[in-house]
């Protein structure tokens, strides 16, 4: 008893000195002054009455990236719900550590970023947070996004804590159909007459003809170094490389860097760097490096995010320059499915306020919520013009080729990260260029989209024993990569190797852990 007492008072005492070394970081409470009068245009709540509010206090915790952030758009979520929204705003560098001191003294925000989900349902089962379970006939829009009916009610099952309650509001419809890929220059592709590639073979053959008529370039760059091979797995049989992957033919998790998959790809790297159709530096490029030879004619081909099409274009000097998503690598020529569902998201705390703070949460899931939080408010930060695109009325932002997120979230406080819930489709986040957008419908043109794996949530020593366990696999591996593509340690032989020490590793053991836990689960 006087251990657990002592180790009490330690925690209680480390809470108070974080408070106040968090206290020159951020976090101090703003305090807008809430007017109930709407004088703008709602759009579709979703079937929740608003205003549902008496002018009450809700306090939210949000992550500010930019720093001294105007409060305007929670003045106006104010207004909608009738409450008096005040962000807590806190610097994302300090977040975990202000979220650890407000769990540990038990003052918490009504509205609260969530931790881990250990912690979150470790604090959830003791009673610090209310269960979303128990407010569903209170959320319609919730239940548009996770309910019975919708294919992401598996957060009911895999981000439940052991009681089987829900205390995590997920944040829903967060990426883009495509955010990655292969990028090619396609003006030296169209000059020379070579063909966009649909397989590995007829990849190899286009990188073998630049090589031919470009002897001192690399045509493939890398700049993820002992990742390299990640960024093409699911494109050769719907593995992940680095970690688990579920089979989808005989329902099973396996490993994926033990799969004769893997091999596979790591043959075809190594042919292509004996034959110097790869970057000898993909190990160790940074991205200085790496743009400099995208942007200058030594490499033609790369992996990496869809934005570097209109930015790479920007910054060459070569005339016609023309960087295009192509497609992928691997034989099945399929793409990563993009998780639309974070598993971080936001704690309702239980307190005298929580019906208060369910019905906040919910307005943010509908499309007035999401309107509010990631567009704005029509006729006052944006219209649609003639063309039906959005347009921003700020006469700063309006003199702006592209708004980005930065961008509304200093002007405005939009897209704090805490205080959204859903994307607008018609955000700045889905404004794409006409090159970006060549790359959201490339699905349509390739083998479309790999199934997404099932979501296997671990807890407890179960967790750490699988971190454990997969961590070594990869420290491994990525030295087994490396050597066997530059050939100091190659082939079959190599190969079998690897295979009985990755048994040795726990290859087996992790397995059976993600297996089990899909059972247990009931997916």
């Amino acid at each position: 008893m006087e251990v657990k007492t002592m180790k009490r008072l330690l925690t209680m005492l480390l809470a108070v000195v974080m408070v106040f070394s968090l206290a020159a970081c951020g976090g101090e409470k703003a305090n807008p002054k809430a007017n109930f009068d709407i004088d703008f245009e709602i759009g579709d709540t979703g079937g929740l009455e608003v205003p549902f509010g008496n002018g009450e206090t809700i306090e939210i915790l949000c992550s500010d990236e930019v720093g001294d952030s105007t409060t305007y758009i929670f003045e106006k979520l104010s207004q909608v719900v009738g409450l008096n929204v005040v962000p807590m705003l806190v610097p994302s560098s300090t977040m975990t550590q202000k979220l650890n001191v407000l769990l540990a003294g038990g003052d918490l925000p009504d509205i609260t970023s969530a931790g881990s989900l250990i912690q979150t349902n470790e604090y959830g089962t003791q009673g610090a947070f209310v269960a979303v379970n128990d407010y569903l006939d209170e959320m319609p829009n919730f239940n548009r996004c996770f309910g019975k009916d919708s294919p992401d009610n598996w957060v009911f099952k895999s981000l439940a804590a052991e009681n089987k309650k829900l205390y995590v509001f997920p944040t829903y419809y967060t990426n883009r159909v495509v955010n990655h890929g292969m990028l090619y220059r396609k003006d030296i592709f169209d000059k020379h007459g070579i063909k966009m590639w649909n397989s590995p073979e007829t990849f190899y053959q286009a990188l073998k003809k630049l090589k031919e008529i470009y002897p001192d370039s690399y045509p493939l760059t890398s700049k993820t170094g002992a990742k390299l091979i990640q960024n093409y797995a699911v494109a050769w049989g719907g593995i992940r490389s680095y970690g688990m992957y579920y089979n989808e033919d005989e329902k099973l998790w396996k490993y994926s860097d033990t799969d004769p998959k893997t091999k596979e790809i790591l043959d075809y790297f190594k042919k292509l760097y004996d034959e110097k159709l790869l970057d000898p530096e993909f190990l160790t490029n940074t991205q200085p490096a790496w743009t400099q030879r995208m942007t200058t004619g030594s490499s033609f081909v790369t992996y990496d995010w869809i934005g570097r099409l209109d930015m790479f274009q920007e910054q060459s000097t070569i005339p016609g320059y023309d960087l295009r998503y192509g497609n992928p690598v691997g034989p099945k020529q399929t793409l990563v499915t993009l998780d639309q569902v974070s598993l971080s998201g936001n704690c309702v705390t239980n307190n005298k306020v929580s019906d208060l703070s369910i019905k906040v949460m919910d307005f943010l899931y509908s499309d007035a919520g999401a309107e509010m939080m990631t567009l704005g408010i029509k006729g006052e930060t944006y219209d649609i013009d003639a063309n039906g695109e959005i347009v921003y009325l700020d006469e700063e932002l309006s003199k702006k080729a592209k708004i980005d997120i930065m961008d509304l979230r200093s002007k405005y406080c939009m897209w704090m990260s805490g205080a959204y819930k859903r994307v607008d489709p018609r955000s700045c986040y889905f404004d794409f260029t006409e090159r970006e957008q060549e790359a959201q419908d490339w699905v349509e043109k390739c083998g479309g989209l790999e199934p997404a794996d099932p979501v296997v949530t671990l807890v407890g020593d179960i967790s750490t024993r699988a971190s454990d366990i997969n961590n070594r696999l990869t420290k491994k591996f990525e030295e087994v990569m490396f050597k066997y593509i530059v050939g100091t340690e190659t082939g079959d032989a190599a190969w079998e190797k690897w295979l009985k020490e990755a048994k040795k590793l726990g290859e087996d053991e992790i397995c059976k852990i993600y297996n089990d836990r899909h059972k247990e689960l009931g997916l």
